[in-house]
């Protein structure tokens, strides 16, 4: 959706044209939800701060500026949303059985052991991932996962281009160093 449209859209909403929610409803949902679940670890909240980052934006639509794009804008609303969420609940860890288990497909051997490689990756990402910050989570999901620039995560989060890159790789180690250690365990474990 080209950014004139986009506006346009907006322009309808603020007017009253609730069916024009829909349109932008259908368009970030899965965006705002993959945020808010990366920094909040949990599906039920991430729904949760999925509504209310939509909420908060079409509450206060009329304030939004229009300097910087507007997904940017719902981006930082998600992220503070989700933020908020995990400082006033105490962060619960989620187990690896949490995570829903595809079935695998019995047809070939090839497609079992790429789905199972999938999965076992998914593991120890949901894992290390667990291990960071909200603010963190927050910042590989839009950078790694979203793959947004460093001046939209800027926008969005409030903080200077420069803290990011240092936050961003800060992350990184931390998730260097989890994972190392997860990998040495789980071999240990196995042999």
């Amino acid at each position: 959706m080209k950014e004139e449209i986009e506006d346009i859209i907006i322009d309808k909403i603020i007017q009253g044209d609730k069916s024009a929610c829909r349109i932008i409803i259908d368009k970030y949902k899965s965006f705002v939800f993959n945020l808010a679940f990366r920094i909040v670890n949990n599906r039920e909240d991430a729904e949760e701060v999925t509504q209310d980052s939509f909420i908060k934006a079409f509450k206060y639509l009329e304030s939004f500026n229009r300097k910087a794009k507007f997904s940017t804008w719902l981006y930082r609303i998600t992220f503070n949303t989700a933020v908020s969420k995990t400082r006033k609940k105490k962060v619960e860890k989620n187990s690896i059985n949490d995570v829903p288990e595809a079935m695998l497909p019995i047809d070939s051997f090839e497609k079992s052991f790429n789905l199972l490689k999938e999965q076992q990756q998914k593991k120890y990402i949901h894992i290390i991932l667990a291990k960071l910050s909200a603010d963190e989570r927050g910042l590989v999901t839009m950078y790694y996962l979203e793959e947004m620039p460093m001046e939209d995560i800027s926008e969005a989060t409030g903080l200077t281009k420069s803290n990011v890159k240092v936050k961003i790789h800060r992350a990184r180690q931390k998730l260097y160093v989890h994972l190392s250690h997860l990998l040495k365990q789980e071999a240990r474990e196995i042999l």
